[in-house]
């Protein structure tokens, strides 16, 4: 089930009135991704668990806070995020901004490889992006292997939309450069 914007207002909407039936669908909705974010923070079962249970605990204690021209997703990764550093702070550990999805990369590169194995595009894209600074390729699979807005990428790594969009542009240049050397047998930057 995806929801619409229109059924997000909706569904904060009742939820910010204490209707648990609407918070059930958000958790229902939301709750795999927030997980296997945590997941991806944390390498463990249990403490992704906690995690997750805890940025959901969280989101809807500020729900109030909720602004609905904002989409949920992002918002909930934030707090997710929150949580993970709160959670390894007691462990001393802090969590980047990207560092929440580095499981989705993987699970990208398995679909890919699954779909197109004999495509030379498709390996020669996935070598070069491990070649890409961590920040970078995180931004890259936000956008376009996710599907996040500017604005949403924006959220979840807590910089300026206009950063967004020219970090963006440069890590595109990036990429094509060393995809472009790649192809001619050149040297890997």
């Amino acid at each position: 089930m995806s929801l619409t914007r229109k059924e997000e207002k909706k569904l904060i909407e009742l939820a910010k009135r204490g209707d648990s039936e609407a918070m059930t669908t958000i958790y229902q909705e939301f709750g795999e991704e927030i997980l296997r974010a945590a997941y991806g923070i944390s390498k463990n079962k249990d403490d992704a668990q906690d995690i997750a249970s805890e940025a959901f605990v969280s989101f809807f204690k500020s729900i109030e806070k909720f602004d609905t021209k904002y989409p949920i997703r992002p918002w909930l990764h934030r707090i997710a995020h929150n949580q993970a550093n709160s959670f390894f702070r007691k462990k001393n550990r802090y969590i980047t901004g990207t560092e929440c999805f580095k499981n989705y990369s993987n699970e990208f590169e398995d679909r890919v490889d699954e779909v197109m194995m004999d495509s030379e595009e498709v390996k020669i894209m996935n070598v070069c992006m491990q070649e890409l600074k961590p920040q970078d390729k995180k931004l890259l699979e936000l956008f376009y292997i996710e599907g996040f807005s500017i604005s949403d990428v924006a959220i979840v790594i807590d910089i300026p939309e206009g950063t967004v969009k020219s970090r963006l542009f440069s890590v595109r240049k990036k990429l094509a450069k060393k995809i472009s050397l790649y192809k001619k047998g050149g040297q890997h930057e």
